[in-house]
This record gives C-alpha cells, sequence and structure tokens, in this order.
C-alpha cells in the first residue's frame, strides 16, 4: 500500500537537471483570474491610466489669457463716445516658461507614469506569489487529508485485529484502547485539515475575487520538483520592479533639481490688444481702431527665501531617493540570498526524506507489522511503527510545499512571472 503511493509521490518530484517546469493548467487559470479581477490590481491599472492621462498634458504651454475691457470712459457720464481715448479693448495673452522649465515638468511626468506602472508590476507580481503561496497550501492539506485518511483506515485496520486478538485471548484490551484513541487522534487532526483546507481556499477566493474558488480547485502537486537557479543576478537589477522603482525616484528627484534651477530665471508673457473706436469730430486718425502689442516677464526677486530654498530642498530629496535605492538593493539582495539558500537546504532535505528517511520508515513498518504477526514485537511498537511513517510522509510534503513556496518568492524578486491576461 505505502510503496505504491511512494512510486507515485516520487514520479510526481522527480528531479533532474535536464527537466523543465512543468505547466500547471489550475494554477495559471488561478494566477489568471486574479490578475483580471483583483481590486487592488484594478485599482492600480486605473492609477496607471491615470498618470498615463496627466502625462499627456504635462510639459504644455499654459493656457492663453483673453482679457475684455472699456478704457477711458468720462468718469461723468462713461460713454464712448465723447473722447477719441474711448473704446472696447480686447486682449489675448501667452505666458511663455523659461527654456528647459516645461521639458523638465514633462520629463517628470513621464517618470511618475512609469513608476506607476512598476507599481502596477510590483503588485502582479505580489498577488501571483500570494495565489502561488495558498495554492501550494491548499495542495499540501490536500495531500495531508489523503494521508491521514489512509493511515486511519490503517489504524482501524489494527485495531480490527487488536479485537480479534483480546477476544481470542492473544491480546489485552489496552492494546484496543490504544488503537481507538489513535484514531481518534487522527479523526481530529483530519478536522484540522479541513478547516486549513478552508482557509487557503478563503484567500485564494479574496485574491481573485471569485466566490467559486472551491469548484476550481482540482489540481495537486504535478510540477517537476527541480531548483534549475543560478547566482546570476543579471535579471533582479533588469526586471526587479522595486528596484527600478528606485531608480525612477532617483531620476525624478534629479528632473526637480533641473526644474528647481530653472526657477531662477523669469517666465515670459506675451500679448496683444485690439480696441474698437468710434469716429468723433477732432480726431486726428478718425476713429481708426488701436491695435497694442506687449512682452513682460515675472520678476524672481525673492530668490533667496524661494528659489534658493526650492534648489536645497531638491537637492536633499535627490540625496534621500539615492539612500532609498541603496537600501532598497541591499534589502532585495539579501531576501534573494536568503531565498536561494533555503532553496538549496530544501532540496538538500527533500532528497534526504527520498533516499533515506522515507524507504528507512517503509521498511520499519513493514518489519514492525511482519514482527507483530508472528509476535515478536508489541502492539505499541506496531501501531507506532505506522503512525511514524505517516508522519514522515507528510514532513515530506511539507517540504515539498514550502520548496514551491519559496520558488514562488524567488519568481517575485526576479520578476519570472508572466502576468499578461
Amino acid at each position: 500500500m505505502y510503496k505504491i503511493g511512494t512510486i507515485i509521490i516520487s514520479l510526481l518530484l522527480v528531479v533532474s537537471i535536464n527537466a523543465a517546469e512543468s505547466g500547471n493548467p489550475v494554477l495559471d487559470s488561478l494566477v489568471n483570474t486574479a490578475m483580471s479581477k483583483n481590486p487592488l490590481i484594478k485599482a492600480a491599472k486605473f492609477k496607471t491610466e491615470m498618470s498615463n492621462s496627466q502625462a499627456a498634458f504635462s510639459g504644455v504651454l499654459p493656457d492663453p489669457q483673453i482679457s475684455v475691457g472699456f478704457l477711458n470712459l468720462p468718469k461723468g457720464s462713461l460713454n464712448l463716445d465723447e473722447t477719441p481715448m474711448s473704446g472696447v479693448q480686447f486682449g489675448l495673452s501667452q505666458t511663455i516658461p523659461w527654456p528647459g522649465k516645461l521639458s523638465a515638468i514633462s520629463d517628470i511626468a513621464e517618470l511618475e507614469t512609469e513608476h506607476s506602472q512598476l507599481n502596477l508590476t510590483e503588485l502582479q507580481n505580489r498577488i501571483t506569489r500570494l495565489v502561488n503561496e495558498n495554492y501550494f497550501e491548499y495542495t499540501y492539506w490536500q495531500e495531508s487529508y489523503d494521508i491521514v485518511s489512509e493511515y486511519k483506515s490503517v489504524v482501524r485496520n489494527i485495531i480490527d485485529v487488536a479485537q480479534v486478538k483480546y477476544a481470542n485471548g492473544q491480546g489485552s484490551f489496552q492494546d484496543v484502547l490504544k488503537a481507538e484513541t489513535s484514531e481518534a487522534k487522527l479523526e481530529n487532526r483530519l478536522e484540522s485539515v479541513k478547516q486549513n483546507q478552508l482557509i487557503s481556499l478563503a484567500n485564494l477566493s479574496r485574491l481573485t475575487d471569485n466566490e467559486n474558488v472551491p469548484a476550481a480547485i482540482q489540481g495537486r502537486f504535478s510540477e517537476i520538483l527541480i531548483n534549475n537557479d543560478s547566482d546570476d543576478n543579471g535579471s533582479l537589477y533588469s526586471n526587479n520592479p522595486t528596484i527600478a522603482k528606485a531608480d525612477v525616484k532617483v531620476g525624478i528627484a534629479e528632473k526637480r533639481i533641473a526644474l528647481a534651477k530653472s526657477n531662477y530665471y523669469p517666465n515670459f508673457r506675451v500679448g496683444v490688444d485690439y480696441r474698437i473706436r468710434k469716429e468723433m469730430m477732432m480726431d486726428a486718425i478718425n476713429g481708426e481702431d488701436f491695435l497694442s502689442f506687449k512682452v513682460g516677464f515675472n520678476l524672481p526677486l525673492w530668490f533667496s527665501k524661494k528659489q534658493k530654498n526650492q534648489n536645497k530642498a531638491a537637492r536633499f530629496a535627490l540625496n534621500a531617493a539615492q539612500s532609498e535605492k541603496k537600501a532598497v538593493v541591499n534589502k532585495i539582495e539579501n531576501s534573494l540570498f536568503n531565498t536561494r539558500t533555503v532553496l538549496n537546504s530544501l532540496m538538500e532535505r527533500i532528497n534526504q526524506y527520498d533516499d533515506s528517511i522515507l524507504p528507512k520508515g517503509e521498511a520499519a513498518a513493514e518489519a514492525a507489522r511482519v514482527a507483530y504477526e508472528v509476535g515478536q514485537v508489541d502492539f505499541n511498537g506496531y501501531l507506532q511503527a505506522h503512525l511514524a511513517l505517516m508522519d514522515i510522509q507528510l514532513e515530506r510534503w511539507q517540504l515539498v510545499k514550502q520548496f514551491f513556496q519559496q520558488k514562488a518568492k524567488l519568481n517575485e524578486i526576479l520578476s519570472n512571472f508572466n502576468n499578461e491576461v
């Protein structure tokens, strides 16, 4: 009974340096559902679109100004036809920032859009990792339920044997009670397993915003156990969105310095006015309309208080962004190292179970069964050998679950997930 199960498990978890991880349609479906339905991802997508829209109008000239005025009206009558200087004037003016200001504003907006897109990618990676973790958590509890149920049946058979021996005067009632107690403990353990299954399903339901997740979970540990990751950190610096976000923040801070410098220089204003006049006596130009042109600029007079401190603030912001980037890189490099270390350790421990611990546990259980049948071992040793084998199988599946969860964490760090929907 146990050898068949072990063979199946071993086939599912073959380690081969020439093998590639097999696809998992159930897990892929859950991830795709999360990418399209998860509320946080939806919100991040809307924010990205908002940033795109904001970038589209950043760096554009300020709106022109139109004015209308009634000029030089006599105070007593307010008439337009009493003096040649009276008239209705229409004006149009445009502010033109100092060269470089608009381009800096536009660059900052584009970088903020890139930052928003990286936020989305970072969130997608995190949600994908959480889906993976909870999927393998649920699968582990599925396997645990099957294993515990199998050994509950084994203990039931042991109880039947113990009762027969007790009835024939070859065993003690204490053996029957021990076996029945073990069966009750396994039943209690099954209830705990079912509870953990429900928790994992609830987490998957939340992540996918899908109430029908239980009907969709039919898969098991069907991937090949393989750690084909290398220590090359190239993809870390080229793909990791958190590091890329820190880079973008540094870029934004540098552009803000350029913008702060440009504030030392004035903005220009150009305009044209058109005055409509009425013809009247003694008007040298017979009521001809007036056309006026004007050029002006603001005067950065308080630069010692305003522009100087703007520039200082921008430089401090750059220093902060550079330090934050260094902290982010250190944290992610440390997380990458730890994850790889844990993966390698898990691989070695699973191999130990495959090569030594599990075969020895099976041999011990089989030897205890044979010895018990011929009276060479007591009932307690027979029962405990089988329960110990159950624990070994559960421990091994626990390691396998942790391996796949750590693999998902590694993929998040290296941004190896394909989050296209």
